[in-house]
């Protein structure tokens, strides 16, 4: 029987430290596929952020804003995004603190680079420009009903945690410290996991959740790690990770991909 597979993407399909994907994760996509499986991303990024390159992939469909946002073979089947009564007051919490924020939409991505900030959190606004549909933050009109997630970034971490420590429980966030020298995180909608996006899925095709495997490296993959059939973490997962998955593959940089769809017979 066919596999359902989910893929990450940062650190997972995406190695990082050179902003590609290894040769041997597109030959391991293509073959699967080849072979009858069906391959899904499955990210933290809102759509806007979810490149070309990815968009091109051999793939059968995105989660995207941890389960906000699906598209199934090109087509959008699932769209949720956040409450305007819960945002607006963490919105006016980082304006007010001046904390580096974006609010991540269906179409664009919002950007909200803080001032007086140092060298290294200039570098990481001027690339994030370059990474996705990034606008200012001036542009947003308040049309929340677009948006599904927020990350933010901030050399000021007592006053971020000031922040989460706030959210109601109808959030969940964490660090992913994605940027060197830089504390980055997200706040996403309790509602959507990356686990929800793959029930969804699976249940809109009747397929069996002992026959998904999950593949991830962060956080923000824990709930779609324990609740598919079989959780790969990466070889540079976070230990949180790799302590609750079925199976540790190889690094990103070290064909990690590839080795976790060849120990499951995908390939």
């Amino acid at each position: 029987m066919r596999y359902y597979v989910f893929v990450d993407i940062d650190g997972t399909l995406l190695d990082n430290s050179t902003n590609r994907i290894p040769d041997s994760a597109l030959e391991a996509i293509n073959l699967a596929k080849e072979n009858g499986h069906k391959v899904f991303i499955c990210t933290g990024r809102s759509i806007p952020s979810v490149t070309k390159n990815f968009l091109e992939l051999n793939i059968d469909g995105i989660v995207a804003s941890c389960g906000s946002h699906i598209i199934i073979d090109g087509v959008k089947e699932y769209f949720c995004p956040m409450p305007k009564k819960y945002m607006e007051p963490i919105v006016s919490y980082f304006l007010s603190n001046d904390i580096g924020f974006m609010l991540e939409g269906e179409k664009e991505n919002y950007l909200y680079c803080a001032n007086n900030i140092n060298e290294v959190e200039k570098q990481l606004y001027a690339f994030m420009f370059t990474d996705g549909i990034i606008v200012p933050f001036d542009n947003f009109q308040g049309n929340y009903e677009e948006i599904t997630k927020i990350s933010f970034f901030t050399l000021k971490k007592d006053l971020a945690d000031i922040m989460l420590s706030k959210l109601g429980s109808e959030f969940m966030s964490h660090y992913d410290n994605w940027y060197p020298g830089v504390y980055t995180g997200e706040i996403v909608y309790k509602k959507n996991t990356k686990a929800s996006g793959i029930d969804f899925i699976i249940n809109k095709n009747n397929h069996p959740l002992e026959k998904v495997i999950a593949i991830g490296d962060s956080l923000n993959d824990y709930e779609m790690i324990v609740h598919a059939g079989i959780g790969v973490a990466m070889g540079n997962a976070v230990s949180e990770l790799k302590e609750v998955a079925d199976f540790i593959t190889t690094s990103v940089d070290d064909d990690g991909l590839y080795n976790c769809f060849r120990k499951y017979k995908l390939i």
